[in-house]
């Protein structure tokens, strides 16, 4: 490793750490505040919420890896250039680009780590907290509870059940509303229980269902006694089924999303999806010839029609004409059913394959984004902190877009998968390549390249695309 190799890499390296740190955290912060809703409120024991949180960082870890690349790049060459290191360097025959290699190196080694961190921790991350989640789900209070019905509850005691019915259920919060509760888990007693609203939890010992109920009205009647009746209104009150909780079960998870597959298993599922639709597409092509040569009178099928037509005849039916709208009508029906399972399975080929490329793009995006920052890093040496935040911000801005928007176009079958998701990344790298051919002529002493050459020079290149495009008008 030559001396400038081992110069820029650890130009590299600090920058790169402090921002992987910071954007995992921000990032991972964010992500929290969108699932905190999942594991409140339930009663869930603390070490199945640690759990969940902390598989929600690798997917933090994959996104910023990537991005961490470009701020790293920008800041470390951009300090290079403005304590004259660069004009330094020149001054002594190594080139601009002869910088560009070892950070080229960098970023090839991080693209392996962030492609193998996609491909074999992450989809086992997201596979472990999609079952997390889905048992998490179902110890929710109302989870198996059906809104506009009365469900009933039974206690694991040998007592009454319950039954609950209530207008509205928010699954996610626990929340129901004009709920009417019939127990009678206490007999000869019974009583019925109004409330406007309430909310449910579980017990941390998860035994009893806890309802906090709002303006309602509460009634018992005891049979031995019918003729007395007791009444009560309140404004809040805590009402509690006893028995009638279980303990945390997780879920099976066999079943994998395209999310928690490795490029392997993708690969296995695309095959097995290209296999399908040709399977139901010569199902249907089947079917239809079937159909077609049993109304010409030709081959098994219309041999068992006639039988069945002169038998219908021979008991005084007359002759069916209806079977031969029946008959067409099955057809298409078939039919139709066989092409939307064809349908679903190319939907399924899409998906898959976006996910394949999806892996490729983000580990790919690392060696982009030198080609990006190195350029623009020398170009503005005195943009400073606040060069790094735009650029990096506006960059990954349009790379998300981007990759965001692709996606919606596969799979909705107005793109294929590889164009979908690999545009934006040819798109920045021919803008890389057309900054790096340049790089020598913006290798200058430092004077000039703060934050306010770049808002120029983008002004500059907007005026530039706005006057092309006019004139192509």
């Amino acid at each position: 490793m030559t001396i400038l190799t081992r110069h820029v890499v650890r130009s590299l390296v600090g920058p790169f750490l402090f921002a992987l740190a910071l954007l995992t955290g921000l990032m991972f912060v964010e992500a929290l505040t969108r699932h905190l809703d999942e594991f409140s409120g339930k009663g869930l024991p603390a070490g199945v919420i640690a759990e969940a949180v902390a598989l929600i960082l690798p997917h933090t870890i994959a996104v910023a890896l990537p991005a961490a690349v470009l701020v790293a790049v920008l800041y470390a060459f951009s300090d290079l250039a403005a304590s004259g290191e660069v004009v330094a360097m020149a001054g002594n025959g190594v080139r601009p680009r002869a910088m560009l290699l070892p950070a080229l190196g960098f970023a090839t080694v991080v693209a392996g780590v962030t492609y193998t961190f996609n491909d074999v921790i992450l989809p086992e991350a997201n596979h472990r907290l999609a079952t997390v989640r889905n048992s998490i789900f179902k110890k929710s209070p109302t989870f198996s509870l059906r809104a506009k019905v009365f469900n009933r509850i039974d206690p694991q005691a040998a007592r009454g059940p319950y039954f609950l019915r209530a207008d509205s259920i928010d699954p996610v919060a626990n929340r129901l509303e004009n709920i009417v509760i019939h127990d009678l888990s206490r007999p000869p007693n019974r009583g019925i229980i109004y409330a406007a609203r309430g909310e449910m939890a579980l017990t941390a010992q998860f035994t009893d269902l806890q309802l906090r109920l709002h303006d309602g009205e509460a009634y018992e009647v005891d049979r031995r006694t019918p003729e007395t009746l007791q009444h009560a209104e309140f404004k809040d009150k805590l009402y509690v089924l006893r028995d009638v909780g279980d303990v945390l079960e997780a879920s099976d998870g066999g079943r994998r999303s395209d999310r928690e597959m490795s490029a392997a298993q993708l690969r296995q599922a695309v095959a097995e999806a290209k296999s399908n639709v040709a399977a139901k597409q010569a199902e249907g092509k089947e079917i239809s010839r079937a159909t077609v040569m049993e109304a010409m009178g030709v081959g098994p099928a219309a041999d068992s029609a006639r039988a069945a037509a002169e038998a219908w005849d021979r008991e005084g039916g007359g002759f069916p004409v209806h079977q031969i709208d029946a008959l067409t009508r099955r057809a298409v029906e078939t039919v139709q059913a066989h092409k939307a399972a064809a349908e679903y399975s190319e939907g399924r080929v899409s998906r898959y394959g976006v996910e394949i490329h999806k892996k490729l793009v983000l580990a790919t995006g690392c060696i982009v984004f030198v080609l990006i920052g190195v350029p623009l890093g020398i170009r503005f040496p005195l943009g400073g902190v606040g060069m790094v935040i735009l650029v990096s911000t506006a960059v990954l801005f349009a790379y998300r877009v981007g990759l965001n928007n692709g996606e919606d176009f596969a799979d909705r079958g107005l793109a294929s998968p590889f164009w979908a998701m690999w545009t934006p990344s040819v798109v920045f790298t021919a803008l890389g390549a057309c900054m790096v051919a340049r790089l020598g002529r913006w290798v200058d002493a430092g004077r000039s390249g703060s934050l306010a050459n770049l808002r120029d020079a983008a002004a500059r290149a907007l005026a530039l695309l706005v006057g092309r495009t006019r004139a192509a008008k």
